[in-house]
């Protein structure tokens, strides 16, 4: 694939996204508080690129998102743990499905989809 290719993809990630999630916004601005329809929703639209990479990249990209998910989060974990030991303040904070007060397991996908950003990235730099 071609930088033009990538290029194209990136831009149709980054619209498809954005706009996604400034839909959302606009939709539980008001409700203020977690519900799993709306973080359903919010995890289609990058799931939908990365379903829609797999298709013109292959199934690798299924496993760089897994590898991506596992890695984010553990590295998420160990950051929070760490830094929490070190200076005696949590770093942030999660409401939801947390493990440890360090990360939530709400955020595999998100990792995971980072790691198709990233993946995109290098491609286009050359690497």
């Amino acid at each position: 694939m071609n930088l033009i290719n990538y290029l194209i993809l990136t831009a149709v990630f980054s619209v498809f996204c954005l706009g996604g999630f400034s839909l959302l916004y606009w939709f539980n601005r008001k409700r203020k508080k977690f519900t799993w329809g709306i973080y359903g929703a919010m995890l289609a639209f990058p799931l939908a690129c990365v379903i829609y990479s797999a298709y013109l990249f292959g199934n690798q990209i299924l496993i760089l998102f897994l590898l991506s998910s596992v890695i984010g989060f553990s590295l998420e974990y160990l950051l929070g743990f760490f830094y929490y030991k070190i200076l005696h303040q949590k770093l942030w904070i999660y409401g939801h499905y947390k493990m440890g007060d360090y990360t939530s397991f709400l955020t595999l996908p998100m990792w995971g989809a980072a790691g198709l950003v990233f993946y995109i990235i290098s491609k286009i730099a050359g690497l």
